[in-house]
């Protein structure tokens, strides 16, 4: 380091030693300023970095199955074929899986509700 530089812009000193350069208290107390400036832009870096990376999780949808119940008035191989049109017009709508499910009476469709089992049901009207 030449003599003419020992003296920084800020007016602090520099000196020189055999390893290492040593501040003076005027250097260290800007530096630590400037630093102290740009904590508030490095902590808002970090916060959006952090969103973006929970935001950006997992982009797979999982495949969405809506349960549909139906109340058996006959045998349940029949009311599964009578029900299949109203289950292709709700797979199209939705555009999402349908499943149907044929319980052996009124009560085990009920059941089948209350334990979350189904999300939906198509009862009789005058349940």
């Amino acid at each position: 380091m030449a003599r003419s530089n020992l003296f920084d812009e800020r007016g602090g000193t520099m000196r020189r030693c055999k390893y290492y350069d040593v501040c003076t208290a005027v250097d260290l107390s800007v530096s630590m300023n400037a630093s102290m400036k740009r904590l508030p832009f490095w902590i808002g870096l970090v916060y959006i970095l952090v969103i973006l990376v929970i935001a950006c999780g997992d982009t797979a949808k999982p495949v969405q199955t809506l349960r549909v119940g139906f109340v058996p008035a006959e045998d349940a191989q029949q009311v599964l074929q009578n029900a299949q049109p109203i289950v292709e017009i709700l797979r199209k709508k939705l555009s999402m899986e349908i499943q149907p499910f044929v319980a052996t009476d009124y009560t085990g469709v009920v059941e089948a509700l209350r334990v979350h089992k189904l999300d939906i049901a198509f009862l009789a009207p005058a349940s």
